[in-house]
């Protein structure tokens, strides 16, 4: 099974992320800013990224498109706390 990979500043959601994933058989790497996660995409092939919105250094949006810009093809799944 490929790995996931959960880019997520917040320690306390990264874990429960994680927990959730891996009990479901998932294997995850992790992330903490947008500058490891693509240092990350560009190491490793992650069939999925699951990316925070509201990140340290850029949100997951600036993430996304340099994904897409390196052609990098991983499926993103947005994760936030926003309410707009």
């Amino acid at each position: 099974m490929a790995k996931i990979l959960l880019v997520e500043d917040d320690p306390r959601i990264a874990s429960f992320v994680t927990r959730g994933l891996k009990a479901e058989g998932h294997m995850l790497d992790i992330a903490g800013n947008g500058q490891t996660a693509m240092a990350m995409m560009r190491k490793a092939d992650y069939p999925l990224v699951i990316l925070d919105r509201m990140l340290p250094d850029f949100d997951g949006v600036t993430v996304c498109r340099q994904m897409r810009s390196e052609n990098i093809t991983a499926r993103v799944l947005m994760l936030t706390a926003r309410d707009a």
